[in-house]
C-alpha cells in the first residue's frame, strides 16, 4: 500500500523495489541507514529515498548508508538498549 508517498508494509516495499523480504532485511542490516523503518510494528519506507539508496548502492557509493538510522527531524541516531 502506498499512502502519501510512503510505502506501508513489507509486502509493499518488496513489490516496489523488486527484492524479497529476506533480501531487504539483509540490506537493512548491512546498511543501517537504509530508508525503511519499523514503526509501531509496521515497516514503512519512502519510495524516493529507496530509489536513491539503490542507485547509490549500484554505484558503490554506500558511505552515507553505513551509519545508524536517524529519526525524522531530530537529527539524533536511534539508540539501542544495552
Amino acid at each position: 500500500m502506498v499512502t502519501a508517498n510512503i510505502l506501508k508494509g513489507m509486502k509493499a516495499i518488496c513489490a516496489y523495489v523488486g527484492y524479497s523480504e529476506v533480501t531487504l532485511l539483509k540490506h537493512k542490516r548491512e546498511f543501517p541507514a537504509m530508508p525503511i523503518n519499523k514503526v509501531g510494528g509496521e515497516w514503512m519506507g519512502n519510495p524516493v529515498k529507496l530509489e536513491q539508496f539503490y542507485q547509490d548502492v549500484a554505484a558503490g557509493d554506500t558511505g552515507k548508508w553505513m551509519g545508524e538510522a536517524r529519526e525524522a527531524g531530530d537529527g539524533k541516531a536511534e539508540g539501542k538498549a544495552g
